[in-house]
């Protein structure tokens, strides 16, 4: 605005940059990435503009998980290389963390199970120093993923649990919900379709009360699980019966353990 003075200007910009940044993750919750790319692309610039270097890291950080989103690897990890060269200058050992553990979440989607594992215990073992309990619930996350993939259902139920219990008492229903479904998808693998019923109708109640979109890998995710528990408790249920009526049978006791899932939340 002509007249303004620079600190007038500057201030402008700044909270011009917070609303593109707020804007941009409201959009990337919604799955709209591409207006969220544009959104957190112009907060950027703006930080940059004004020196605001830990506002540019988080906008990187949420670039990065919109890449990721889209499935643009090498986008995003170039974004979060950018980001923890940031972090590293300010010394922000929380942000170190956080970054490490998208890292790790990155890691998985290109199927390299062994440098999840690495970037998930250097993410967690961080957190922990640097007493975070968001940072600790987001690690031990994806420290119960490569558990689960190694084979360990019962160690990655343990730390999907102590990752809910952090997240409860932090009330982030987005990652509360995740350990639903992700304890969910362990029942389901022990053989225990009524408790992965009630997990998987807790978790779309979370979802639905804290207006939550799926990001897609999480809804692939999902509906593989899904698919997985109804066939389990088809069989369970009436294994003498012909595909048409098992398949009635499963999804009827299914229904159940959902809306018991479901109920406290509701």
């Amino acid at each position: 605005m002509r007249g303004l003075p620079v600190d007038g200007a500057s201030d402008q910009r700044a909270a011009r940059s917070k609303v593109m940044s707020g804007a941009g993750n409201l959009a990337t919750l919604r799955g709209d990435f591409a207006q969220a790319r544009a959104l957190l692309t112009e907060s950027l610039r703006l930080r940059r503009q004004l020196g605001d270097m830990a506002g540019a890291v988080r906008s990187l950080l949420n670039l990065g998980n919109v890449a990721i989103s889209e499935h643009d690897y090498a986008t995003a990890e170039g974004l979060f290389n950018d980001c923890l060269a940031l972090q590293r200058e300010l010394g922000d050992m929380r942000g170190i963390a956080r970054t490490l553990n998208n890292l790790a979440v990155l890691a998985r989607e290109q199927g390299q199970t062994e440098r999840m594992a690495v970037l998930a215990d250097e993410a967690l073992g961080l957190s922990r120093q640097v007493a975070d309990p968001e940072g600790m619930a987001l690690a031990l996350i994806s420290r119960g993923i490569v558990a689960q993939l190694h084979g360990e259902p019962h160690e990655a139920a343990a730390l999907f649990t102590q990752s809910l219990t952090l997240s409860v008492e932090l009330g982030h229903r987005r990652e509360i919900a995740e350990c639903f479904e992700l304890l969910a998808g362990l029942a389901c693998a022990l053989g225990r379709p009524e408790q992965a019923a009630r997990l998987f109708g807790s978790a779309e109640a979370m979802q639905e009360s804290a207006g939550l979109v799926p990001l897609p890998g999480d809804r692939f995710d999902y509906q593989q699980n899904l698919a997985a528990l109804l066939l389990l408790v088809q069989i369970r249920r009436s294994p003498e019966q012909q595909p048409g009526e098992r398949a009635r049978a499963g999804k009827q006791s299914m229904g159940w353990g959902w809306r018991l899932g479901r109920a406290p939340a509701e």
